[in-house]
């Protein structure tokens, strides 16, 4: 063996026992699991109920630690900073991994660098709703209405998330539609007339259209949902290839050995399969959808390049 081969491989060597072995001891203490938006959200919700339930699978607790702010940049930056011990975790959602770097600048971290994946954990479908002050009773008269009327309707945006996916919805039926900000309150703003449609998730648009509050006119997801198999989707009602979901991912900071990975890869997939979890989450339209941590990678870069052509094709830039 040439003398430099040897000497590198004597310097490498106690390096990799070394993670071998913190791999092997993991978890030896309690995991911090960061949700970047406060607490009340669906994904703090959901991430709580993770939490209990992978505690008791390792054998260690672990902590919800909400990082609000920013569209989660605040609790993205705390992870991709963390050491890669496996003990320092991150329940982002597609805004924060797919929206902010097209609407951001600049980010303190690199999104496709930052993190190691770990699984995708749950998808949902958007909802295009209307309020009943419109008249409207589908979406083809509301593509209609909107293009008779440019610019002259309304829809209520929480983020960059709901602003981009209302673009992407102009866009592709070809229509103006006046987009309001606002810091919360959309639905209500909705119920009451205020504004006249939104696109939205499913688990906060259903309940308010089964009480015959808002219309509800279609789904976002090529695929029709299973909990409101009478909503037709966009796609289907001429639009062929549109597709918007909100999902939620575990990654975790970049460098994490793979053998943690792997074990959390694991556990997060016999928890989100029982059927008492998704079961739990299922009547709000999302789906549990464990994928290997390569198969997330690919989504994660997928779902960035798409909504990068999104900001393209309407002209965004980032700020």
């Amino acid at each position: 063996m040439h003398k430099s081969i040897r000497i590198l491989a004597a310097l490498l060597l106690p390096l990799l026992f070394n993670c071998a072995a913190q791999a092997q001891d993991w978890p030896a203490r309690p995991l911090r699991l960061v949700i970047p938006f406060g607490p009340g959200t669906s994904i703090d919700a959901m991430g709580r109920v993770l939490a209990t339930r992978l505690g008791a699978e390792l054998g260690q607790p672990v902590v919800v630690d909400n990082r609000a702010g920013a569209s989660g940049i605040l609790g993205a930056d705390v992870v991709a900073k963390a050491a890669p011990d496996g003990y320092t975790l991150l329940l982002g959602s597609s805004s924060v991994f797919a929206l902010n770097p097209v609407t951001f600048a600049k980010l303190p971290y690199d999104v496709t660098k930052s993190f190691a994946p770990v699984t995708l954990v749950g998808s949902q479908a958007l909802v295009v709703a209307t309020s009943t002050k419109v008249p409207v009773k589908n979406l083809t008269e509301l593509v209609s209405l909107a293009g008779a009327r440019p610019g002259a309707l309304t829809a209520g945006t929480l983020g960059s998330f709901h602003a981009l996916a209302l673009q992407h919805f102009a866009t592709t039926t070809q229509t103006r539609i006046l987009n309001v900000p606002y810091k919360n309150g959309t639905m209500l703003a909705l119920v009451s007339g205020e504004i006249d449609m939104l696109i939205d998730v499913f688990a906060l648009v259903m309940p308010q259209s089964k009480a015959g509050k808002v219309n509800a006119l279609a789904v976002t997801t090529p695929q029709r949902s299973p909990v409101a198999p009478e909503l037709p989707t966009v796609a289907e009602l001429g639009y062929p290839g549109f597709d918007i979901s909100a999902w939620t991912a575990l990654v975790g900071p970049a460098d994490m050995p793979r053998a943690i990975v792997d074990r959390l890869n694991r556990a997060v997939a016999k928890i989100i399969t029982s059927p008492d979890f998704a079961d739990q989450f299922a009547a709000q339209g999302i789906r549990m959808a464990p994928t290997t941590p390569e198969q997330l990678g690919e989504h994660m870069r997928r779902e960035l390049g798409h909504w990068q052509k999104v900001a393209r094709d309407a002209g965004i830039t980032p700020q």
